[in-house]
C-alpha cells in the first residue's frame, strides 16, 4: 500500500481507504455503533473509525474525537477549551407544527437583510456545484440539486449545548430548475444563492425538514443530477486526530465515496479547507479543470 499516496492530493485508491476501516454490522440488534481499526503501514500508522449515524452527527464525531485524542496526548479528555459531553436527550424537544407561524417565517425570512458575506462552506459548495454540472455535461433544461446537513445546536430554542453527543442536524436541498443557469459567467453567483436560500428556509424553521416526508422527497431526487456536500470547514480533523504523535498525514472520510460527494473538514495547517472529491473517473478530469480552471 502506497502510504504517500494514501496523503497526497491526487485521486484515491477507495479500495485501499475502505480497507483501512473496519466495517459496523447493523443487521442484527443490538448492534454496535462504534468500531477502530490501527493498521500498521510502512513508515506509518493509519487509525480508522466507523461510527454509526444513528448515535452522532459529524460534529458530535470530532468532538469525540478531540476528546479522545486528548486523553491519549495528554491523560484526559477534558481540557480547558473541550468541556465534558454529555448524552442527554432532553435537550431536544420536537414540538408540535405551528404551520401560521412557520408560514410566517416563510414569509419574513427572504425579507431579511443579506449583506454578511457568503460563508466558506457556501462558497466551496457552490463551486463544486457548478464544476459538477459542467463536468456531467447538464445543459439547458436539466433540473439540479445539492443536498446537505445543517447543525442545529445553535440554531434550536433553547439552544443545544456545544457539548451535545449526538445527532442534531437536518437535511437541506439547494435545487436549481434549469442547469443552464449554473453554466454562464454568474453561475457560481446563482448556485451560491441557491444554496444560501436553502440555509435561510432551515434557519426559519430548523425542524421542519424532519419528519418521514422528507426521505420520500428525496428517493424522487434524479441522483445523476444531485451534488452532495458533507462535513464542515469546521470540524477541526488534524487537530481531532492528533494522538500524541502529531497530526496525521491525511485524514479521510472513506465512507463518502458515491458519485458526486465532496467532503469538506478543516485542513492540516491552519487556514486552511480540504476538500475531498468523489467522482465517476471518466468525469474527473474535467471536474478538476473546471474547479483549477
Amino acid at each position: 500500500m502506497d502510504v504517500h499516496r494514501l496523503a497526497g492530493d491526487e485521486a484515491h485508491d477507495t479500495l485501499a481507504f475502505l480497507s483501512l476501516v473496519p466495517e459496523l454490522d447493523a443487521r442484527v440488534l443490538p448492534a454496535p455503533v462504534l468500531s477502530v481499526q490501527a493498521t500498521r503501514l510502512s513508515g506509518g500508522l493509519a487509525v480508522g473509525l466507523s461510527v454509526h449515524h444513528a448515535v452522532a452527527d459529524g460534529r458530535a464525531v470530532w468532538r469525540f474525537m478531540e476528546a479522545w485524542s486528548s486523553a491519549a496526548r495528554e491523560g484526559s479528555p477534558v481540557t480547558k477549551v473541550l468541556g465534558p459531553p454529555h448524552y442527554s436527550r432532553d435537550v431536544i424537544s420536537h414540538p408540535n407544527a405551528d404551520e401560521l407561524a412557520r408560514e410566517m417565517l416563510k414569509t419574513v425570512a427572504p425579507n431579511l437583510p443579506k449583506a454578511k458575506p457568503v460563508s466558506t462552506f457556501v462558497a466551496l459548495a457552490a463551486l463544486s456545484w457548478t464544476a459538477f454540472v459542467r463536468s456531467k455535461g447538464l445543459g439547458a433544461g436539466d433540473d439540479t440539486y445539492l443536498a446537505f446537513l445543517a447543525d442545529l445546536r445553535s440554531r434550536l430554542d433553547p439552544r443545544v449545548s456545544e457539548a451535545y453527543l449526538g445527532n442534531c442536524v437536518r437535511a437541506c436541498l439547494a435545487s436549481c430548475a434549469d442547469a443552464a443557469d449554473l453554466l454562464g459567467q454568474a453561475g457560481i453567483l446563482h448556485a451560491a444563492r441557491a444554496v444560501q436560500a436553502a440555509v435561510a428556509e432551515m434557519e426559519a424553521a430548523p425542524l421542519s425538514g424532519t419528519d418521514k416526508g422528507w426521505m420520500q422527497k428525496l428517493m424522487r431526487l434524479p441522483f445523476q443530477r444531485l451534488t452532495n456536500v458533507a462535513a464542515s470547514p469546521r470540524f477541526r480533523a488534524y487537530e481531532a486526530a492528533d494522538f500524541g504523535f502529531g497530526k496525521p498525514a491525511r485524514v479521510e472520510l472513506v465512507s463518502m465515496n458515491h458519485d458526486g460527494e465532496m467532503v469538506l473538514v478543516g485542513g492540516r495547517r491552519d487556514g486552511e479547507v480540504q476538500a475531498s472529491v468523489s467522482m465517476d473517473p471518466a468525469h474527473m478530469d474535467a471536474f478538476k479543470a473546471c474547479i483549477l480552471g
